[in-house]
């Protein structure tokens, strides 16, 4: 699969994050020489500042990135949200290193932030490419939820996933449970909300998001060629290379990789539900959520949804 058709639309980094990189680096740069080179005059870290005495920035200062750098770090850099204080330009070495603290900070929660975006967004993948082959183990995702619509019938899932497939456990399961009970899913259409358990006698089905050739395994006589995934009663297994890499039928058609996963968890969850697969309607109607589209679409239009007008 064309690395492109993953990672396309990944977001961006603001200017603003760029402007801290330069900042960090000038400042990483300077320590670990053993002091901030400014004009012809080293600051030591480990020489007080009450006994330095800094030149100002200046339009004779030798380098105009840093000095640019320098006295542009203010409120913008050194503080995010709301309560932002209010700091003036700095104007020396020793006014920008303690304005550069928070603003450093300010970043990496930033940077924090946006790997978790991402993450999300790759539906936690972590892996350029899942390998056919697992390492077999089956850990329980721990983690208790109860069912959002309570007055309907509870329907309560244990997740399980392989270790060691470049799937972030956690994000995976939280995407499930978002997808299951989107009203956009089987909810409306079968009276059903989905509940979330760690605990084996509680659950009414077990869902294993796994390697190839582990969910092969798992789904014994129902054939995967080690590329579909597969539900029967008390059992969803699910092929961690689709949910990673889409599938190529589904790709060709146009479908996301985000349309592509939540097809993948709905179809599988409604063979539980009793659902059995369907036919295209007709070449250009929205594929019915049964339709086989990771093999094929038959000119139908990708759909992920069971109630997609919800």
């Amino acid at each position: 699969m064309d690395p492109r058709a993953r990672h396309a639309d990944r977001a961006r980094r603001p200017r603003w994050v760029r402007t801290l990189g330069l900042l960090a680096a000038v400042s990483v740069a300077g320590f670990g020489a053993g002091g901030v080179a400014f004009g012809t005059e080293p600051f030591s870290t480990t020489t007080p500042t009450t006994a330095f005495t800094a030149p100002s920035v200046s339009a004779e200062s030798p380098d105009p990135q840093l000095r640019d750098a320098l006295s542009h770090l203010g409120p913008a850099l050194a503080s995010r949200g709301s309560g932002a204080r209010s700091l003036p330009a700095a104007t020396d070495i020793p006014d920008a290193l303690s304005q550069l603290t928070p603003a450093l900070v300010a970043a990496g929660e930033f940077d924090h932030e946006l790997r978790a975006q991402q993450l999300a967004h790759l539906g936690g993948v972590t892996t350029e490419e899942v390998e056919f082959n697992g390492s077999g183990v089956l850990t329980v995702v721990p983690g208790e939820m109860a069912a959002p619509n309570p007055e309907l019938r509870t329907f309560t899932i244990l997740v399980r996933v392989e270790e060691g497939i470049g799937i972030e456990p956690e994000v995976f399961t939280g995407q499930v449970f978002e997808i299951l009970n989107d009203p956009r899913g089987w909810g409306p259409i079968d009276g059903v909300s989905f509940a979330r358990t760690s605990t084996p006698e509680e659950a009414d089905v077990t869902l294993t998001l796994a390697s190839p050739a582990t969910t092969q395994e798992l789904c014994g006589e129902l054939p995967t060629g080690g590329y579909t995934s597969c539900g029967r009663v008390g059992s969803v297994n699910i092929n961690a290379a689709r949910w990673a890499h889409n599938a190529d039928a589904f790709l060709a058609a146009g479908g996301s990789d985000q349309e592509y996963r939540a097809y993948l968890i709905n179809h599988e969850v409604g063979h539980v539900l009793d659902h059995w697969h369907v036919p295209c309607t007709g070449a250009g109607d929205l594929a019915p959520v049964m339709l086989q589209q990771t093999l094929r679409l038959d000119g139908c239009v990708p759909n992920g949804w069971p109630n997609p007008d919800a």
